[in-house]
């Protein structure tokens, strides 16, 4: 095959970043199919979407039990085709663990033309997890964010500006990238808000820490720059957060849920339930601890099957993710709404019953938010020792007195948990450290702990 040569200057630059012509133009290809299956789906009725997902869910089934060592053993006898969806449920549900442990590359390459290179989680809750990946699955992931911008009324060719991994600035960095007109900030890299400000965009994209601190920059350098769209992944947004995003930038704000190894998963425009889930892409379950569909209003463990994947599937994954269920059906037919993610279930605090205590209750903004709090504390954080101790950490606001808002945060968290210990901590910095930020974390786990409610 010979290779497709531009003729212009910036495309030769931006292709050189991706692999030879040919590739690259798989690579746009690749990346409008996967927009137009997922722009699709709202469109298609429940009925012909779930025979879609059977049959996406039968091609992966059978992917993994050729492919993989560590599939083939779990599904077992479970490999005839399903004739509905709820057949999943006679599958075991795997976790990270199970994958690691197991030792062996659960990987399935699409093809032998296909290659592959390895991919990793950020390990933020423990020990990353590596795994393989086709040469396709960023491209996809990518065009999964741009649909959710699409999605939000982006027009197609803005200026956007993406803080992702890395060291460099790039520019119209992928040639395999068609839908906008995309810089690449590596986060890392000093000066984002500069970068930022240099660049205008019409839509920001990065994770909550990388957001803020943006903003601040902005603040402190005395500068404004108008962002319609700030799209915030990969860590928990709280609704101070939301806000301060939304003023600093004067925009809407979106958030994405997704894995590393999964892809991404549901999106919103912040404040605003349900959670959208990515279809045909995925199938989730929100499953109780005895893997049974959760109902309506209730708390579960989020499970995902890849159903687009063909290199490296996940089948009844559980995420370690906490969901509560808005409307459809947990057991994972189409029309599942999410109205709030929890963080995750190892953060989940624990009361002196021994009972999980909901993330959006510890983090209510009726609190948070509320004047005689926000005024004095800017950022905070909750970490709950294996006693059951708190640990309550505090960033002040220029002006406030922290000291003040001591009682009232004590008083917020045992009325909630009960007469467990909690000190308060102020600090310069609630975020340590360059791992993803969790506003809650816990080392206790549910169960009685001796205490008295």
């Amino acid at each position: 095959m010979i290779p497709i040569r531009p003729i212009v200057a910036p495309a030769r630059r931006a292709m050189r970043r991706v692999c030879d012509g040919p590739l690259a133009l798989v690579g746009r290809a690749h990346h409008r199919a996967e927009i137009a299956s997922l722009s699709d789906a709202p469109w298609v009725s429940g009925d012909a979407m779930d025979r879609l997902r059977l049959r996406l869910l039968n091609q992966s089934i059978q992917r993994a039990s050729l492919y993989s060592p560590f599939y083939r053993e779990v599904l077992g006898s479970h490999t005839q085709k399903f004739h509905e969806l709820t057949d999943l449920a006679y599958l075991p549900v795997t976790s990270r663990r199970d994958i690691r442990n197991a030792g062996v590359d659960r990987a399935i390459p699409g093809s032998r033309l296909s290659p592959r290179k390895t991919w990793r989680t950020s390990g933020s809750s423990g020990e990353p997890l590596r795994f393989a990946i086709d040469l396709l699955y960023p491209i996809r992931h990518e065009a999964q964010r741009a649909f959710v911008y699409l999605h939000a009324g982006l027009t197609p060719g803005s200026r956007i500006v993406e803080m992702l991994p890395g060291t460099r600035h790039t520019e119209n960095s992928d040639f395999s990238y068609p839908t906008f007109n995309r810089t690449i900030i590596g986060y890392r890299h000093e000066g984002l808000g500069e970068a930022v400000f240099t660049s205008r965009p019409a839509l920001l994209y990065g994770n909550r820490s990388h957001l803020l601190q943006v903003a601040d920059e902005l603040e402190s350098a005395g500068r404004h720059v108008h962002v319609p769209l700030v799209c915030s992944s990969s860590e928990t947004l709280l609704p101070t957060d939301a806000e301060r995003l939304a003023t600093a930038f004067g925009g809407r704000v979106i958030e994405i849920y997704g894995l590393a190894e999964g892809g991404n998963i549901a999106f919103r425009l912040s404040g605003e339930a349900p959670w959208t889930i990515l279809e045909p892409r995925i199938l989730v379950e929100v499953l109780d601890e005895q893997r049974r569909p959760v109902r309506h209003g209730e708390i579960g463990e989020i499970v995902i099957t890849t159903l687009t994947e063909p290199t490296s599937p996940l089948i009844r994954y559980a995420t370690g993710d906490l969901a509560r269920v808005e409307s459809g059906s947990a057991a994972g037919t189409s029309g599942l709404r999410l109205a709030a993610l929890e963080g995750r279930s190892c953060d989940a605090l624990v009361d002196v019953r021994g009972k999980r205590v909901s993330f959006w209750a510890v983090a209510s903004p009726r609190f948070w938010a509320s004047r005689d709090i926000a005024r004095h504390v800017g950022r905070w954080r909750v970490h709950q020792s294996a006693d059951h101790a708190l640990a309550v950490y505090l960033e002040g606001r220029p002006g406030g007195a922290l000291p003040a808002v001591v009682s009232a945060v004590t008083h917020h968290l045992q009325s909630m948990l009960g007469p467990i210990p909690v000190r308060v901590i102020e600090t310069d910095r609630v975020q340590q450290g360059t791992g993803k930020f969790r506003a809650v974390t816990s080392d206790a786990r549910p169960g009685p702990i001796g205490l008295k409610a």
